[in-house]
């Protein structure tokens, strides 16, 4: 059985790890929603000045899958 001191220190170790993986979940859908924001408003901007039909975004995912299948 632990000694209550060493318990002690292993909850703190434990709420730094628990703790720095809330703040890299915050940055990471941080990040993706930023992204989403920049890929939605730049297909909206080519959608709307009529450069792109409707059929673009498809397009573009068939692509993208083919160009990197992670993504």
């Amino acid at each position: 059985m632990l000694v209550k001191a060493l318990t002690d220190h292993f909850e703190q170790l434990y709420n730094l790890i628990i703790n720095a993986r809330s703040r890299a979940l915050i940055k990471v859908n941080h990040e993706q929603l930023n992204l989403y924001w920049k890929v939605g408003s730049y297909i909206h901007v080519k959608l709307s000045e009529g450069s792109w039909g409707d059929k673009v975004v498809e397009q573009f995912e068939t692509w993208l899958k083919q160009k990197d299948s992670s993504i």
